[in-house]
């Protein structure tokens, strides 16, 4: 099914290639007391565990290409992930995310 996605995505990129990628686990950590934009003005929020997330523009940090983000996603690896496309905004071809990474070793005894 991923296979699938990620050539869809490729294809598709002449209509959609300004990507960005939400860690669904860590949703509500990240954006926490997080400002939203409305037409109403902007707001904040508090994304519970297990939820979407902010969407779009929201999403902290720029528009990446489509070379970029499937650089990031070999990175971060699989699980959760929610992908954000627009064929509106402008990417940033030189923005890669900062990456952080969580060790965790397993003791047996």
């Amino acid at each position: 099914y991923l296979r699938n996605s990620l050539k869809l995505l490729k294809r598709r990129q002449r209509q959609v290639s300004k990507f960005k990628l939400v860690d669904g686990i860590s949703v509500h950590d990240q954006y926490s007391n997080f400002s939203i934009e409305s037409d109403q003005g902007s707001f904040t929020h508090n994304f519970p565990h297990h939820s979407a997330g902010p969407f779009g523009n929201d999403i902290i940090g720029n528009w990446m290409t489509i070379d970029n983000f499937f650089q990031v996603l070999s990175h971060v690896g699989l699980g959760w992930k929610d992908i954000h496309a627009s064929n509106i905004d402008q990417a940033d071809a030189n923005y890669i995310p900062e990456l952080s990474y969580k060790i965790m070793k397993q003791v047996n005894f």
